[in-house]
């Protein structure tokens, strides 16, 4: 028969000391409000949480006893992790918003576009212009030096000349500095280019009086400055009478050019030629080279991709004297013209300019920004050496190891960590620093990667606050 209900008050304490009830044959129990856990005793049966669903905490009173760590398995202590993962967010957010310097709690961030957070630099160049200015480079800048010619056929009635000089061409630059001039005196020829002057004794045994010649100056790769000079059209009377004249390395940039005068700013004072000009071409190329004879080139010039300047009477018909290169520049001072007449040595055409020293005739070529003899700069070779330490970032208190988190691009694609980029952490200013290993943490973007080392310790610097790396 079935038991279906038992008061406790029909119940003596402690009569019943045994009960077998069948699994789920107590459907409603009645327990005492306020009942207490001293009033239970004995072992529970283990609850298993799958079980548990929407328990709320209005189920759940009094306080859960205190879980310990030694407990936990599986569970990491260490946050390297998550400080690399806010670093690069950072970086990234940094790149996407251009800004410059993140002071987070205990870190600094710094992106070296305009010198925040640079507190020295030893010889490491960081003018880069491949890719964004201002990256730290271990990868060096090289110079590519800009090959050019100046050219020009011409004659002089006196070769001789005035003991004084006269200038057959002047090419400052924007600060009136002397770049590259060519002019006669006492019987020689001299030139400087950037500071540095060579000069070629007695010109008349290289170019009649009153005849027509050729001349051009060229500087190649080597910044090898290098003198032909000719009167005839054959290649063994056209020759390089000057050769291996290094000239001091220098840009060659925003030039004020004048023909036929001192060029005094921009301003022709002086020193003019007397004689007559034609096919004048400057070209940044060197259009001949070696130490030979050079094969006189055809005439009339045209332009082609190299040619900055090109001015020529064979099509002006005695008028206006005009560029003919792709840069249209105008001249001034271009209308003075005669007929000059072919010449079996050197002119081919009918018409010159003439520099009349009595009416102290000039060219000057305007609009001149983009005639360039420039260097170039590239951020492809691995040559740069030097330091970069931080400023100063204070830390709350001071720390027994360092962390460090950098955007780095191996631009050569050779670079060793730790070996051609070295990163070191302080804990007092640079008195002391200790090398931080640093690690790949992998790429972001071509050659670019995340490098960082965790919990590098202080071992060469006393404790302190001031953290720079």
């Amino acid at each position: 028969m079935a038991l279906t209900r038992i008061k406790s008050s029909n119940i003596a304490d402690e009569t019943v000391v045994a009960a077998d009830l069948a699994d789920g044959s107590i459907t409603d129990a009645k327990i005492q409000t306020g009942i207490s856990s001293s009033k239970l005793t004995g072992n529970l049966p283990a609850v298993s949480g799958a079980a548990l669903t929407n328990l709320t905490s209005a189920n759940l009173t009094g306080a859960l006893p205190a879980i310990s760590g030694a407990n936990l398995s599986g569970v990491s202590t260490d946050t390297s992790a998550m400080e690399n993962n806010i670093a690069i967010l950072a970086f990234k957010t940094q790149s996407a918003n251009n800004l410059a310097k993140f002071n987070l709690v205990d870190q600094v961030i710094d992106e070296y576009k305009d010198d925040t957070g640079l507190g020295t630099q030893t010889d490491v160049d960081r003018t880069g212009s491949t890719a964004a200015d201002g990256y730290i480079s271990s990868v060096g800048s090289a110079t590519v030096v800009n090959t050019w010619t100046v050219e020009f056929n011409i004659r002089i009635p006196d070769t001789s000349g005035a003991a004084a000089g006269t200038m057959l061409f002047d090419i400052r630059d924007n600060a009136n500095v002397k770049r590259v001039i060519l002019y006669t005196a006492s019987g020689n020829l001299y030139f400087v280019v950037n500071g540095v002057s060579g000069s070629l004794t007695t010109l008349s045994n290289y170019l009649a009086d009153d005849t027509w010649g050729w001349m051009a100056m060229t500087r190649d790769s080597s910044r090898n400055i290098r003198f032909y000079l000719g009167s005839g059209t054959s290649s063994a009377a056209n020759r390089c009478v000057l050769s291996n004249v290094t000239e001091v390395p220098g840009d060659l940039n925003g030039m004020k050019v004048m023909f036929g005068a001192y060029n005094a700013n921009g301003t022709p004072t002086g020193y003019w030629f007397k004689g007559q000009m034609d096919e004048i071409r400057i070209s940044k190329t060197a259009r001949y080279t070696g130490t030979g004879n050079a094969a006189y080139p055809s005439h009339p010039f045209v332009s082609d991709s190299d040619t900055l300047l090109l001015l020529n009477a064979e099509t002006a018909g005695g008028g206006s004297f005009a560029d003919k290169s792709s840069f249209n520049r105008t001249v001034t001072n271009p209308n003075n013209w005669v007929t000059v007449g072919s010449s079996a040595l050197a002119h081919t055409g009918t018409y010159g300019y003439n520099f009349d020293t009595s009416n102290n005739e000039y060219l000057q070529v305007n609009n001149y920004d983009d005639l360039e003899f420039t260097d170039t700069r590239v951020d492809s070779i691995v040559s740069a050496t030097g330091t970069l330490i931080s400023t100063a970032n204070t830390a709350l208190s001071a720390p027994t190891t360092g962390d460090i988190c950098m955007l780095i691009e191996n631009a050569s694609g050779t670079a060793t960590l730790n070996t051609d980029l070295k990163a070191y952490v302080s804990r007092n200013g640079g008195t002391g620093w200790d090398q931080a290993t640093l690690v790949d943490k992998g790429s972001w973007g071509t050659n670019k990667k995340i490098v960082s080392a965790n919990n590098v310790a202080f071992s060469n610097s006393a404790s302190g606050t001031d953290m720079r790396y």
